[in-house]
């Protein structure tokens, strides 16, 4: 094949796929109030939370996408009272390859989350507010929870670390092919802990049990620990 038909080639394939893969990014502040909620939204990207100062939210959006779409990809920020919802909206006729956005957001330490992709690792750490976070094709890691979290996934693992229980009353993790690992305090208190798994084992290290699945009351009060997966072990922690 010569020159110019290689590049007639790729001429074609740019124009099938709306060109050449480009990357947009940008940020937006937000002033919020003590307790704010923040839920992100997005498709084929990765969502990553921190603490940020007090009173601010900061998003910044990462768009990926040919040339050609990347401009009907919509990012949308709303301020809501105390809650900022983040979203994306896709355009509707593309072939292949739509794009993806991925966002990083910091929070303030008092805040709660919801936090949801469809093909996309989820990333939350320093908040001590409740978090939701849920993907299809993607890893969850979820670090110094101090409140109820849930946290699921279709194809990923699971990390959850907790930093105190003590305002928890609930963790809910669960994936269908992946393994779940949570790690809570040592002093923290399990009121009831459900563990199960279809191919794998769930170990504890504080001498409890129970082969593929384990369903026990540890204490009078405390969390209630939820954990599931179908192909995968999980693995349960007082450190």
């Amino acid at each position: 094949m010569n020159i110019a038909a290689v590049m007639l080639a790729a001429g074609l394939l740019d124009g099938l796929f709306g060109g050449t893969r480009v990357t947009q990014t940008a940020t937006q502040h937000l002033v919020v109030g003590p307790a704010a909620h923040v839920s992100v939204m997005t498709i084929n990207g990765s969502v990553t939370l921190s603490r940020g100062p007090a009173g601010m939210v900061t998003v910044t959006s990462t768009k990926r996408a040919p040339s050609g779409s990347i401009d009907k990809i919509s990012v949308q920020i709303e301020k809501r009272g105390n809650d900022v919802v983040v979203g994306v909206k896709m355009p509707h006729s593309c072939w292949f390859d739509c794009g993806s956005v991925s966002f990083t957001v910091t929070v303030p330490s008092d805040a709660s989350a919801n936090l949801e992709t469809t093909n996309g690792n989820i990333s939350e750490q320093g908040i001590a507010g409740v978090v939701t976070a849920s993907t299809t094709n993607g890893n969850i890691s979820a670090a110094d929870l101090r409140a109820d979290s849930t946290l699921s996934t279709t194809n990923g693992s699971i990390q959850a670390f907790y930093a105190s229980t003590a305002q928890a009353k609930k963790a809910e993790l669960s994936t269908t092919n992946g393994r779940v690992n949570v790690t809570l305090p040592t002093g923290a208190a399990i009121r009831q802990l459900n563990a199960e798994t279809t191919n794998g084992a769930v170990h504890t290290n504080f001498n409890v049990s129970g082969g593929r699945s384990l369903h026990i009351t540890l204490a009078p009060a405390g969390i209630d620990l939820d954990a599931s997966t179908t192909n995968g072990s999980i693995e349960i922690d007082r450190i």
